[in-house]
């Protein structure tokens, strides 16, 4: 069981990677319901990323049985001299539907990248939207890409931006 699901954006194309920021919105690995959501920047990229509190969050859910929505959200305060970011994920627990939230706040800091890492993207060029399952390697720790002999998916019903 060797892939993993992923939404995340990149930031100005991802020209100079990790200079315009990367931010994972959804990572699963392996077919575990654990979201691990992370930042990546100039300082903070590879595998130490930041990460909003509580990271990641275990989703008592089957998502070969109910969708996993999610969602980001940010709101670029450049008065404030910080960049509120909110992940959001709406999945079935039973017997009901539940939402979390995951906060995190970049604050302008003359020490630290990061805020003017990710404010070039959210106000210049932007960010690329991508959506792919990844295969093998360093995040699921095996190559075997196979479950039960059967390859593994993720079906998309609906992105909206």
């Amino acid at each position: 069981m060797g892939s993993w699901p992923a939404i995340w954006m990149l930031g100005e194309n991802g020209v100079d990677w990790p200079i315009h920021g990367e931010i994972d919105i959804v990572e699963v690995v392996n077919g575990d319901p654990t979201v691990v959501m992370s930042l990546h920047s100039t300082q903070h990229h590879g595998a130490d990323p930041q990460h909003p509190p509580n990271n990641p969050y275990h989703l008592d859910a089957d998502f070969t049985s109910y969708p996993l929505i999610a969602g980001f959200e940010w709101n670029v305060k450049e008065a404030m001299g910080e960049i509120a970011l909110t992940w959001w994920f709406t999945y079935y627990q039973y017997p009901a539907w539940r939402t979390v939230h995951a906060p995190k706040v970049l604050q302008k800091n003359w020490e630290s990248h990061d805020y003017f890492d990710f404010f070039d993207s959210f106000t210049g060029d932007g960010f690329s939207l991508l959506i792919n399952l990844a295969e093998g390697g360093a995040m699921p720790q095996t190559d075997e890409v196979f479950v039960d002999g059967q390859p593994q998916f993720m079906e998309i019903s609906s992105v909206k931006v």
